[in-house]
């Protein structure tokens, strides 16, 4: 089975209404080994249960992992997973405003992965974000 799927970033996805996620980075642009914060706003108005943001991450990104095990610490996110261009977090509040940082290792002039929030026991309710620019020399 070969599946193609294209999102237009000039028209995007839109969540159902009571998902909102906004993802900011203190840059898109720096010198290797800099650190850049994402910070990370969720909202959700709908009810109960389990949901996961996923953040993109540009190519070769280093994970502060601390500041994800801060953030389980504090419960504000039951566990994470990290994935080569992605951070999956793993969320039960109905509103989170979370942080962490990263560096990169290497020159680029690349996008992230998109970011995403959806509901973990309904993947149908789902809210995408357009991949963002990181230009690092």
């Amino acid at each position: 089975l070969t599946a193609r799927y294209y999102q237009p970033w000039d028209n995007p996805v839109t969540g159902p209404e009571g998902f909102d996620l906004k993802v900011t980075y203190s840059a898109t642009s720096g010198g290797i080994d800099d650190l850049i914060r994402c910070n990370i706003s969720v909202l959700r108005t709908r009810s109960g249960g389990m949901y996961i943001a996923e953040i993109g991450l540009p190519p070769g990104a280093n994970l502060e992992r601390q500041d994800l095990e801060v953030l389980v610490a504090e419960r504000k996110i039951s566990r994470y997973e990290v994935e080569p261009d992605r951070v999956l977090l793993y969320l039960w509040n109905s509103r989170s405003e979370l942080s962490f940082g990263f560096r990169p290792r290497f020159r680029m002039r690349a996008k992230t992965a998109p970011s995403a929030l959806w509901d973990y026991y309904n993947p149908d309710l789902r809210l995408d974000l357009e991949p963002q620019l990181f230009v690092i020399e």
